[in-house]
């Protein structure tokens, strides 16, 4: 059998490519989905923070929301979900 190495190596380094681009595509895929997840998890810890505010300080949803940087819309609905 002829051992070819300059071919062998020519394949590895082709592969070792194209492996690192799926990695570095999936790595990119993950952060970004990680990112979302923060974005939507913060979200929606203001949006309870808001809603304890109207419960406890009798404060009106459009400051509450305007204090915790949470959606206004986002607050009316979980108010009328908690009632």
């Amino acid at each position: 059998m002829i051992y070819n190495a300059s071919a062998y190596k020519k394949e590895n380094e082709k592969f070792r490519s194209d492996y690192l681009a799926v990695n570095l595509h999936d790595y990119d895929i993950r952060y970004e989905a990680l990112q979302e997840g923060a974005a939507v998890g913060a979200q929606q810890k203001a949006v309870e923070a808001a809603v304890k505010i109207i419960k406890k300080y009798k404060a009106t949803p459009e400051d509450a929301a305007k204090d915790v940087d949470a959606p206004l819309e986002l607050v009316l609905e979980a108010l009328k979900s908690s009632n």
